[in-house]
């Protein structure tokens, strides 16, 4: 959490330009530091450990994730297992596909409609009435 505000506080008051000031080893063990402590807090989702809680110190995280191995849920494991694949793989396997990118604004052009149909239609206004009765489209004035 203080690692957390620290990145904040830096990056807020423009100090963050201060770290080529430290040490580079200093700054990589920090970096690795904090990625190991948000990894191994999710290391409990990531084989669906029916843990009441998760320690927030990381030597008594990994106890506690070590004595309940083995109540390892399998479903969410294989879950968890395959969408890590996915994540891992499909950018090796699939070849890059070559989509303009919108410009940074979101009205010029004809990007808005090109994404979306606006302004919607009167039946899918009707289907989504049906779904979310208390819900209305906004008034955008683009019609």
């Amino acid at each position: 959490m203080m690692a957390g505000f620290l990145l904040l506080f830096l990056g807020f008051t423009g100090l963050g330009s201060a770290v080529r000031f430290i040490p580079r080893p200093v700054v990589i063990g920090f970096t690795n530091g904090i990625a190991l402590l948000i990894a191994s807090t999710q290391i409990k989702d990531f084989l669906g450990l029916p843990m009441k809680e998760n320690p927030s110190e990381f030597f008594a995280r990994i106890r506690a994730i070590a004595a309940s191995l083995g109540t390892i849920d399998w479903t969410s494991f294989a879950l968890a297992l395959s969408s890590l694949a996915l994540i891992l793989l499909v950018p090796k396997l699939v070849p890059r596909l070559r989509v303009p990118s919108p410009p940074s604004s979101p009205a010029p052009g004809p990007w808005p409609r090109l994404h979306f149909p606006w302004p919607p239609s009167a039946q899918s206004s009707a289907e989504f009435r049906k779904v979310c009765p208390h819900s209305r489209f906004p008034n955008s004035g683009l019609t």
